[in-house]
């Protein structure tokens, strides 16, 4: 029997690989492992991949993955490509996934 973390854990993964699924059906994208937790692709833009993957905190972790520039001095940019930036979730509602 589950434990209440092992339950939470185990229904955000679902949500997530079926949030995937139905991304990916249009698409190939495949699920990126990175420091411990599966991340599923649920989201593009122009510049970036969107995943999302559950820790074993139960918390769910966005990852995105693309170009940036940054600003060193002014006017003087860099560009990196494959930049890849990870964060918790505090409320999967109001954060920018992409789109299909």
């Amino acid at each position: 029997m589950l434990n209440e973390q092992e339950r939470l854990i185990s229904l955000r993964n679902t949500f997530i690989q079926k949030w995937s699924n139905e991304y990916t059906s249009q698409k190939s994208a495949e699920k990126v492992e990175y420091d411990g937790v599966i991340y599923y692709p649920v989201g593009h833009n122009a510049s970036h991949n969107f995943y999302a993957g559950v820790g074993a905190d139960g918390e769910i972790y966005k990852m995105s993955i693309g170009d940036e520039s940054y600003e060193v001095s002014p006017g003087n940019f860099v560009f990196q490509s494959d930049v890849k930036t990870v964060r918790k979730v505090t409320d999967i509602r109001y954060e920018y996934w992409g789109h299909y």
